[in-house]
Order: C-alpha cells, then sequence, then structure tokens
C-alpha cells in the first residue's frame, strides 16, 4: 500500500489496480486495500467478461473497470459498458488493433485505451500507440498503457502523437468518483443510503434502485425499530455489493457488537454522544453522526462553524465516514427540518483534512431536494429515511427509485 500513497501524494489523478491472478498475479483483495489506503480514482486492471464482475468491482471500492474489445466479441461489449454506466463505474476501453479503435469510437466510449502490450505474447512494444493514438478523435480521451519505462516513452506519445505533453502541476481526476480535496466537484458517484429498512420487501425495491447500503434502526421505542433476528433474514438476502449498517444510540459496546454478530452488519452507524474514542472498540467501519442546528437557528451562530468543524476533524481520525444531520432528537418527534446545506458546505468545504474525511449528508432530503443539496455540498455520500416513505417504517418504491435518480444525475 505504500506504493499505492505514493502515486496519490506525488498528484496521481487516478490508480491502476490489478486483480487478474492468473497472468499478473494480482487479486481483488488488492483493490480493496488499495482503496483503503487512498481517496483517488480506482480502476480495477481485470479481464472484465461477465456483468457479476461490475457489481463485484463497486463492491470492492472501484471508480471504473477495464474493457478489452479483443475479449467481447459481438454485442457483449456494448452490454458491458452500458451496465458499468447503469451502476455508476466509469470505463476504460481497451485497443490494439484500428479495427478495435473502430469498434471503440463506434460505442461512444468517453475513454479510449490503446494497450501496448500484445495479449497473445504478453509482450511489450510502443509501436500501437504511435499507430493508434493520433487517429482517436478529440471527443475521447486516450490513454496510451504498458510499456512505458522511460521519460523518453512518455514524450513519444508527446504532441503531435494524439497524446498531452506531462505536466507538473496535479492533473484532472479521470471519470469515476472525482478527487475530494479543495476546488474539487461534487465525486462522480454518489453513494447513496436507504435508511429505516424494516421489511425485505423494501430492501428489495432500494436495492433495485440502485442503493449503495441498506440501514437497519435498533434504536428502540422509535417507529423503524427492527429486532436483530428480522434485521438478519433481510440481510441474509442481500446481495454481497450492498452495505447492511446497523443504527445505534448510546448503546453500550457489548450490546453493539451482539447485535452486529446477529444481523451480520458490515457497519455500524452512531447517533449518541459518542466520543471519538468510544468508536476504536469495532472491528467493523464506524459512521458517525454530527448533529447541526435546525436550519431556522443556524444564522447568527459562526461558533457552529468552529465547533462542528473540530468534530468532523476529530472523528474523520477513526471513522470511516461522518454524518451531517440535523439535532432533532427521535425522542422528541418524528418531524425533521431540511439540513441547512450551506453551512454543511462551509463545513465540508473549511474543515476537510488530507485527505478529506468522507461525509454524508442526512436530514430533511427528498426525490425533490436532493440534487440542490449534493450540488451546494459535494458530500461522498447522502442518507435518506423519511423522505421516501409512505408512512414510518414503510418505504414509498416510487420514491426511492426516484431520489437515486436524481443523486446519480447530479454525480453523473
Amino acid at each position: 500500500m505504500a506504493q499505492a500513497r505514493l502515486y496519490a501524494g506525488s498528484g496521481a489523478a487516478a490508480i491502476s489496480v490489478l486483480t487478474d491472478q492468473k497472468y499478473f498475479r494480482g487479486a481483488l483483495e488488492d483493490l480493496i486495500a488499495v482503496r483503503a489506503a487512498v481517496d483517488v480514482p480506482l480502476l480495477r486492471k481485470e479481464f472484465i467478461l461477465e456483468e457479476y464482475q461490475l457489481w463485484e468491482s463497486r463492491a470492492a471500492g472501484a471508480d471504473a473497470v477495464l474493457l478489452i474489445v479483443a475479449a467481447l466479441p459481438g454485442g457483449e461489449l456494448r452490454d458491458l459498458h452500458d451496465a458499468a454506466k447503469g451502476i455508476g463505474l466509469a470505463t476504460l476501453v481497451e485497443v490494439h488493433t484500428e479495427a478495435e479503435l473502430e469498434r471503440a469510437v463506434d460505442l461512444g466510449a468517453p475513454v479510449i485505451g490503446v494497450n501496448n502490450r500484445n495479449l497473445h505474447t504478453l509482450e511489450t512494444s510502443l509501436e500501437p500507440s504511435l499507430a493508434l493514438l493520433p487517429r482517436i478523435p478529440r471527443a475521447h480521451t486516450a490513454v496510451s498503457e504498458s510499456g512505458i519505462f522511460t521519460r523518453a516513452d512518455v514524450e513519444a506519445r508527446g504532441p503531435g502523437r494524439g497524446a498531452r505533453r506531462p505536466r507538473r502541476r496535479r492533473p484532472r481526476a479521470c471519470p469515476g468518483r472525482a478527487r475530494q480535496g479543495p476546488g474539487a466537484g461534487a465525486p462522480r458517484v454518489i453513494r447513496v443510503k436507504i435508511c429505516g429498512i424494516t421489511s425485505i420487501e423494501d430492501a428489495r425495491g432500494a436495492v433495485e434502485a440502485g442503493a449503495d447500503a441498506l440501514g437497519f434502526i435498533f434504536v428502540e421505542k422509535t417507529p423503524r425499530y427492527v429486532a436483530p433476528r428480522a434485521a438478519a433474514a433481510i440481510i441474509a438476502q442481500l446481495p454481497p455489493f450492498v452495505t447492511a449498517v446497523g443504527i445505534f444510540w448510546d448503546h453500550a459496546p457489548a450490546h453493539v457488537k451482539a447485535v452486529a454478530a446477529e444481523a451480520r452488519l458490515g457497519a455500524l452507524q452512531f447517533h449518541g454522544d459518542e466520543k471519538p474514542e468510544d468508536l476504536t472498540a469495532y472491528d467493523l467501519p464506524v459512521i458517525k453522526t454530527i448533529k447541526l442546528p435546525p436550519a431556522s437557528t443556524i444564522e447568527g451562530l459562526p461558533e457552529y462553524r468552529v465547533s462542528e468543524g473540530f468534530q468532523v476533524l476529530s472523528f474523520s481520525k477513526v471513522a470511516a465516514a461522518v454524518l451531517l444531520d440535523t439535532a432533532v432528537r427521535w425522542s422528541e418527534g418524528e418531524i425533521r427540518e431540511p439540513l441547512e446545506w450551506r453551512h454543511a458546505a462551509r463545513i465540508v468545504a473549511t474543515h476537510g483534512s488530507r485527505p478529506r474525511p468522507k461525509v454524508i449528508l442526512s436530514g430533511g432530503l427528498t426525490p425533490e431536494n436532493v440534487a440542490q443539496a449534493i450540488a451546494i455540498v459535494k458530500p461522498y455520500g447522502v442518507d435518506v429515511n423519511s423522505g421516501v416513505e409512505a408512512r414510518p417504517g414503510v418505504k414509498d418504491h416510487d420514491k426511492v427509485r426516484r431520489f437515486l435518480a436524481a443523486a446519480r444525475s447530479v454525480s453523473a
């Protein structure tokens, strides 16, 4: 992982991770480990032949996948290209000959790579890039792959041969999730969590709509409470690329661990008065909620910028993500005020660290306003509960679909 951190720290716009075991001795676990180590977009470099590999790639943390024209005859290339786009994965469409390049251009692939490695002999030569890069239309981003060992190799693909000369300044991020750093835009793929799941029907509806995570509330005496055994039955039927998140509120660590084991949770979310040191007791990824004041009281309270920003910074050192929500406690009723998005945006922009903590936006989100919220705050993900319900504890599947579509429209 030291190599990945070196790439990211040196300004790499993206990192390619080999996961093919047979020819290149890679593994999917390598991608998972690199994802945990860096925050730049990741390309899974693998022989992608089936749609399940796309879901597998996204679950492992990839932002883009490699589609090799030579390995995908007929309509298989277009089918996988469209399927990847549908689940929020960018693609690098790889060619080696002029005929393959024509297929990639006809496909409308945004990013086309010329592989200098002959896949039959595994030998490398600069000739494919020298011949094909100038033929790639300017509407497509061109990439030269493999066989690059020296500065002269890079310069051979410079101006006049279809590629840009390397620059010392940090390049723009490639398609996939954009770098979350100062001045960066919204992530390419917004992660979406549907919270308050109480039935298998609602879980299936959220998964089919494209949710990345489902939230199960283990806070007693709330309308959306679900017993650990009932949650376990639902979670057992979820596909592996959907994360089951358990929501807790000032519960004892022993209780949290017991529920997590019984329900087979993939992550934990805490909404109480937990301190950073309290979150180090768990083996699962942790999300910590930071409660912001209601929108009507934010103006004139500049001290909140300092206190909440400090919390984001403190919790990001031990939590996988922080969630910004309103300060209304569930025990005080279920009417939720919309989050003051400009206030949240200031916190995200001003109090980020390097790498910037992953911030999830919640509070008052609906299918009608989530796109605006994402555009203003530029979060890593969004979390919705009552905004997509027919009544407390029961999801409106049409609202769920519209919410996912609106969130993805901004990130795309």
